[in-house]
């Protein structure tokens, strides 16, 4: 009888663990919805984005915002000089809602070498024009900073997108 239900037991283990990806995911953990949004697999894995803090301790609503964009890959990542390369996004009524980037950006876009090499990082400005979106918004918003790229392989680019963001409190 103690091997019936020893037998019993294993089994029901067996059925709980060995079928899962060995991942629990945390009571009460939930997904960014924001990973939904953007839908890209290499997102703050090989580029970096961070927030320039010179002379403000906060930034307010109306300006430039100071960024620093790092490849900490091993490849060359391609990064657009359209509107695409840097998005921003508010937290509004807890979701995401794009808003228009105003800096603009000039060229065909750039390349930044792998970690470690010259030209890594770009120092640029991110612009968020808030306008009709700071309806319903407290007078300090999570303002979240995207950037975009892509991959590339022997002077070419694979197509393969990468991405990272940063996010920031904005004051009104």
């Amino acid at each position: 009888m103690k091997l019936l239900k020893t037998a019993a037991l294993s089994i029901l283990i067996f059925i709980a663990f060995g079928c899962s990806n060995g991942r629990l995911k945390p009571l009460g953990a939930s997904r960014d919805p924001f990973l939904d949004l953007v839908a890209i697999n290499d997102m703050n894995n090989s580029l970096r984005i961070s927030i320039i803090y010179d002379e403000h301790t906060e930034y307010n609503f109306g300006l430039f915002v100071d960024v620093l964009v790092e490849n900490i890959s091993d490849q060359e990542i391609f990064l657009p000089s359209n509107s695409s390369v840097l998005r921003a996004f508010i937290n509004k009524d807890n979701a995401w809602v794009e808003v228009e980037n105003g800096a603009i950006y000039l060229g065909n876009g750039g390349i930044l070498n792998f970690k470690g090499g010259v030209g890594a990082s770009w120092k640029t400005l991110v612009y968020p024009v808030l306008g009709s979106s700071l309806e319903n918004i407290g007078s300090l918003t999570n303002v979240r900073i995207l950037v975009v790229g892509e991959f590339m392989s022997k002077g070419k680019k694979t197509g393969k997108p990468v991405a990272a963001y940063v996010d920031l409190i904005m004051k009104r």
